[in-house]
């Protein structure tokens, strides 16, 4: 359910944060959310003008509020699933994504079956992405701020 959760808040161009920041206000160039399954976060990631830090601090936590309260559409939901279920669909494609897909499940301790994995994340409901996005709390947050300045490097020979 944590990865449809992200699925829907950041991890496509049909995402939230995609769609309302970055397009919708214009506010980064880019802006994205990742699922780290090992650590149990979301990472949101974004390039944006420095003076725009906390507008899209509070946009992106906006996202994030929204999602608790249910706020999810019909087309959102079924874009994200839809989405997800064919990234995995696709892995008996790749020796290499087989491979990845299955030690990551033998070391999480979960039910290692490609197929039981796409129908247990078929049953999902909203109500389940937003029980987990309930859960979703601030953590950290780094800020790497240019100063605008140009460092310019010269051979002079």
């Amino acid at each position: 359910a944590m990865l449809l959760c992200n699925e829907i808040l950041g991890a496509s161009p049909i995402s939230k944060l995609f769609m309302k920041i970055r397009e919708a206000m214009s506010l980064c160039y880019e802006c994205s959310s990742v699922y780290n399954s090992a650590r149990g976060a979301i990472i949101v990631t974004t390039g944006i003008d420095s003076d725009d830090f906390e507008l899209c601090k509070d946009a992106i936590s906006e996202q994030v509020g929204a999602m608790q309260r249910g706020d999810i559409s019909d087309s959102e939901f079924i874009a994200a699933k839809k989405s997800v279920i064919n990234v995995y669909s696709a892995l008996k494609d790749s020796p290499s994504a087989i491979e990845k897909f299955y030690l990551g499940r033998v070391i999480h301790n979960v039910d290692s079956e490609l197929a039981n994995f796409i129908d247990k994340f078929n049953s999902l409901t909203k109500e389940d992405v937003v029980r987990c996005a309930k859960s979703l709390s601030l953590h950290t947050v780094y800020f790497l701020r240019g100063d605008g300045s140009v460092e310019e490097e010269c051979d002079d020979e």
